[in-house]
């Protein structure tokens, strides 16, 4: 199984609620018939309870932010939190988000589907952005990070490249689920950056060097050509090549490395 097909298991699994492990019988899916699948398995869980959640969020929008704040880490919990934020109009949530802890922000990203909540994650502000951030970094949740890139505003994601190592950054570029939006993130990395996490990949753990070929191979060409002259100014291009020519990344082979 490739890593991408990996990665793909482990979400499907925190949609489900189990262990990556116990889905291993889909191993012969392709990893866009699992995308698909998780897609579809959230889209089903979300939509049965829409008409409760649009019910439930009713009062909330007459309470202060203060109290349906408090009412959500004591009360309602992240899990129900995260369904009523989707359906919440989208400034009504901002105000709730800015007296959450970061602890219980982070919480809700766990349960929130983006691309269901695209309208509040769109105009979540930085600094409420940057406090869950720190709190998913904290935990390692990276998956989960690299699926709100795809939503958040490129000045936010911005924000949150500030407090990220080159480590964390490449792992979250890995998780990142469309290929343009990663190619946005990229280009939006000054040259030191880039030098940074190309060192990473090539002196790194075997997981590291893998996934930073995986990240390559999906970049567009113009990113590609750029990574190929940073490459050849670190004198790295010789190290590339041979981690190309390991049988675990052969089918990685990104064109900047002109394979």
């Amino acid at each position: 199984m490739t890593l991408l097909a990996k990665a793909e298991r482990i979400k499907l699994g925190r949609v489900l609620g189990v262990a990556a492990a116990e889905l291993e019988y889909l191993e012969l899916l392709s990893v866009a018939e699992m995308r698909g699948l998780r897609e579809r398995v959230s889209a089903t869980l979300f939509d049965r309870h829409r008409a409760l959640f649009q019910r439930a969020v009713g009062p909330a929008r007459i309470l202060p932010a203060r109290l349906n704040a408090r009412l959500s880490e004591k009360v309602f919990g992240p899990f129900l939190s995260a369904r009523l934020s989707s359906v919440m109009p989208a400034d009504k949530a901002v105000d709730v988000a800015r007296h959450l802890t970061p602890d219980f922000l982070a919480e809700i990203c766990l349960a929130m589907d983006p691309r269901r909540s695209r309208a509040v994650v769109e105009v979540m502000p930085a600094e409420v952005v940057v406090a869950a951030a720190r709190e998913l970094v904290r935990r390692e949740e990276y998956i989960v990070m690299g699926q709100f890139v795809d939503a958040l505003p490129e000045g936010s994601i911005r924000a949150v490249i500030g407090i990220l190592d080159d480590a964390q950054l490449l792992e979250i570029g890995f998780y990142v689920e469309q290929p343009a939006r990663l190619d946005q993130l990229i280009a939006a990395l000054p040259d030191p950056r880039v030098d940074g996490m190309l060192r990473l990949v090539a002196r790194g753990t075997a997981e590291q060097q893998a996934a930073g070929l995986v990240v390559l191979s999906q970049l567009s060409a113009a990113q590609q050509r750029r990574f190929g002259d940073r490459l050849k100014a670190l004198s790295l291009d010789g190290t590339f090549r041979e981690l190309a020519r390991r049988e675990e990344a052969a089918e990685l082979v990104p064109r900047v490395l002109g394979a």
